[in-house]
């Protein structure tokens, strides 16, 4: 199974709601990446999606298609499973961009998860 992480979005948002360009902070963090060691481990194609750098190289741009072009940007990855890092402060765009992605692609399922709190 070929199965696409993807971070969570993290923009300034004093910058991404006023139309100037936000810079995203790329990164990802060791738990997205000991997942996808497992999943490797377990015989599955496993690649990892950071929209923050993608959106920095300017793979989509901050309009009112945003979240309909990061769907699209993910729809290249041509995955069986989309998994998706849900963090608090980017909850509201991963899941608008998760909904946009299930519009258009919906035999793929999507998982989110995070942070466990105790």
């Amino acid at each position: 199974m070929k199965i696409t992480l993807v971070t969570s979005p993290f923009f300034d948002h004093s910058t991404f709601y006023s139309g100037v360009d936000a810079l995203a902070q790329p990164y990802i963090p060791l738990g997205l990446l000991s997942l996808a060691a497992c999943l490797k481990q377990s015989g599955h194609e496993v690649v990892i999606a950071d929209l923050n750098l993608a959106y920095n190289n300017g793979n989509w741009q901050n309009d009112d298609r945003f979240y309909y072009n990061a769907a699209e940007y993910l729809k290249s990855y041509n995955s069986d499973l989309l998994g998706f890092l849900t963090a608090y402060d980017a909850y509201h765009h991963t899941i608008n961009i998760a909904t946009r992605y299930k519009e258009k692609n919906k035999n793929v399922p999507i998982v989110l998860g995070g942070i466990r709190q105790q």
